[in-house]
């Protein structure tokens, strides 16, 4: 009888044992399937549409296709904003969005809504972290800036990054060189670390026409 009892509970175990287990695999954030994301954050918080490829979405974490999307934030009393993203295979993407007020009913709306303005404080202070970080990933030697060396001549080389050249571009690279000579001597100093200054907004200034290629 015993023996009978064990038999009859055998399979009914064995099952509870393989579904327990394929549970915690699935859980385990490792065995997860990984995805691409786009993490959506867009103020005025309440009342305002959110539009991924022309579809209606929430603001927070979406999973999406790997490529180019199109999100599009609007609100009456509010200019709208249309942004073109790519995110790439596996990757989460964040997308900050704060649109600015355009009619004189909202002018003084993140005055009169905190909540909002702490959110629009955030957006742009993730919006910079994020670029950033992208200009590192894009660009790495702008991670060894700001450098400052000798030109050989009894004055001083300093490279930096500025402002970019073109809205939402990379930032370039500012480089003090007085003659073309020098100019050169920092392009050849650029390819010596491995990088390719064809690559790079670089702007170059000092007491001479940086259009002027004659001394090259």
């Amino acid at each position: 009888m015993r023996i009978v009892i064990l038999r009859a509970l055998y399979f009914p175990v064995l099952l509870i044992v393989v579904i327990w287990v394929s549970y915690w695999v699935m859980a385990s954030p490792s065995a997860r399937p990984a995805g691409s994301y786009l993490q959506i954050e867009v103020v005025p918080i309440s009342g305002t549409s959110v539009k991924l490829d022309g579809r209606g979405v929430r603001a927070g974490k979406i999973q999406t296709q790997p490529g180019p999307h199109i999100l599009t934030v609007t609100k009456g009393g509010f200019g709208s904003e249309s942004r073109t993203v790519s995110v790439s295979t596996n990757q989460t993407l964040y997308v900050g969005i704060a649109l600015q007020p355009n009619a004189s009913n909202t002018q003084n709306w993140y005055v009169a809504h905190p909540s909002d303005q702490s959110l629009a404080e955030g957006i742009g202070s993730h919006e910079a972290d994020y670029e950033s970080k992208t200009s590192l990933q894009n660009n790495p030697f702008i991670g060894q800036l700001p450098l400052v060396y000798g030109d050989g001549q009894g004055g001083t080389i300093s490279i930096a990054q500025g402002v970019p050249l073109t809205p939402g571009g990379l930032p370039a690279i500012y480089v003090t060189a007085a003659t073309p000579s020098i100019r050169q001597q920092v392009l050849s100093f650029i390819r010596n670390h491995g990088y390719d200054p064809a690559t790079m907004d670089l702007v170059f200034y000092g007491q001479f026409n940086p259009l002027d290629t004659s001394g090259d």
